[in-house]
């Protein structure tokens, strides 16, 4: 489709971007093949921006209030191999780490700070944490990757309710140490690849009791951290475990992990559970806090973090096409509007036809 140069006081939304927007260094601020909406072109107007070239969509998505999203930053390639850096070493310290733990070895609280205060301080944005997650995704041990992926979870989330850098490195603790308690449950039945029966769903659950009684032997660690530990899989509705508590009685640490644990956890390859999409974790994370489960606040504002993120990323659709995510349905995360070469595609009117998103790139 031909593209126009238009002027952004002419612009109205609806539009589709035809080309990348940069800023005096530039850095990428707006990816190209964007649908543009009235919160955008006011951002654009804001930093001055005078033309763009655009085009008309081929198709309107549903007339959804649209989401308010961040202009992107760039994420370059020394940029990029900075964050895998920090990840790997990451990594590579709850490797060393879980192994201590297994030889009876006291937690060295201190060391597990500062590698949290390093990774917190070296994965600059909240699109660097998930695309770096992403890339993660098809490594082999799950603990390890879990417990970095659920500390930078519980890290962006803590900095999204506006705590004190204390606070949110004491969340990256926290994370970190979260399934520690798995170090000591028997490897045929952490790495089942069938259902767990009764009396093994029985030994998985003590994990958390396990993870905060070696907590509670060493003296350096916070009790926010240590209580958010035992009860990160309790359930507000008093379904979770291992003591059933409820709305009231669960610390707001526990609430923080259980999201970042339940996000994670759904968009990981595990050994008895596919890979799924982060718009259908998103999905699960609004219908978990819409039905009680988890702290409905803090599960709101990590939902609309997700929504916000998700604008620019580029998706592999069940039909083999990529294409970009151009609007996210705020009330049905898993229905994006996707753009393939100049055609839109909203993907809950195709359902119909089978056509969904397996993969974000």
């Amino acid at each position: 489709m031909m593209k126009t140069k238009i002027s952004l006081e002419k612009l109205s939304a609806g539009y589709i971007l035809e080309q990348d927007i940069f800023n005096l260094n530039q850095q990428l601020l707006l990816r190209k093949g964007t649908l543009l909406t009235i919160d955008i072109i006011a951002s654009m107007k804001r930093r001055n921006i005078k033309n763009i070239y655009v085009s008309q969509a081929s198709q309107s998505p549903e007339r959804t209030k649209p989401l308010e999203v961040e202009l992107l930053p760039q994420i370059d390639l020394s940029t990029q191999a900075k964050i895998a850096e920090v990840y790997n070493n990451a990594l590579g310290f709850v490797e060393s780490f879980m192994v201590d733990i297994k030889r009876d070895k006291e937690i060295n609280a201190g060391a597990v700070a500062e590698m949290v205060k390093t990774l917190s301080s070296n994965i600059f944005t909240d699109i660097n944490v998930l695309a770096q997650m992403r890339k993660m995704k098809d490594k082999d041990d799950y603990l390890l990757t879990h417990s970095v992926d659920v500390a930078l979870l519980a890290i962006m989330i803590g900095k999204c309710l506006g705590y004190d850098q204390k606070t949110v490195n004491n969340l990256g603790v926290a994370g970190i140490l979260h399934d520690l308690g798995k170090v000591h449950i028997p490897e045929e039945i952490l790495n089942k690849p069938a259902p767990l029966t009764d009396q093994e769903r029985e030994i998985m659950n003590n994990h958390p009791l396990i993870g905060y009684q070696l907590c509670q032997a060493s003296n350096n660690l916070d009790q926010s951290i240590q209580y958010g530990i035992l009860m990160h899989h309790e359930r507000m509705d008093g379904s979770g475990y291992p003591s059933s508590a409820n709305y009231g009685k669960i610390p707001i640490f526990a609430s923080i992990l259980a999201i970042a644990d339940t996000y994670d956890a759904i968009t990981t390859q595990r050994v008895y559970s596919p890979k799924r999409t982060p718009y259908v974790a998103a999905e699960i994370i609004l219908q978990e806090a819409i039905a009680g489960k988890i702290d409905i606040r803090i599960g709101k504002i990590f939902y609309d973090k997700l929504l916000a993120l998700s604008v620019g990323n580029e998706v592999l659709l069940s039909n083999q096409h990529k294409g970009v995510v151009v609007f996210m349905n705020p009330l049905k995360p898993n229905y994006p509007t996707i753009k393939v070469d100049n055609i839109l595609y909203n993907l809950e009117k195709e359902k119909e036809n089978g056509l969904s998103i397996i993969d974000v790139l």
